[in-house]
């Protein structure tokens, strides 16, 4: 259990990020992308909302870095 004690741990959502990200799918909706899960959707607007890179495998976040200013540790040009 020591090991985690040195990691900052971040609440993942609450009642602004679920509007947020409600909005985000909305939004990407729009312009034709289909997020498939609603974690990822989470995920990269708890990310968006707090300004932290993600670090991800995952073509569900390609949009939000696209669209949405998602900032990810690998670019979308290098994967």
């Amino acid at each position: 259990l020591k090991l985690f004690d040195r990691f900052d741990f971040v609440v993942l959502s609450s009642y602004k990020v679920c509007i947020a990200a409600a909005r985000n799918y909305v939004h990407l909706r729009s312009l034709g992308y289909t997020v498939r899960k609603t974690i990822d959707t989470i995920i990269a607007t708890r990310c968006i909302l707090s300004g932290f890179e993600i670090l991800h495998n995952d073509r569900d976040f390609s949009p939000f870095e696209k669209h949405l200013g998602l900032k990810s540790l690998i670019p979308a040009s290098d994967r």
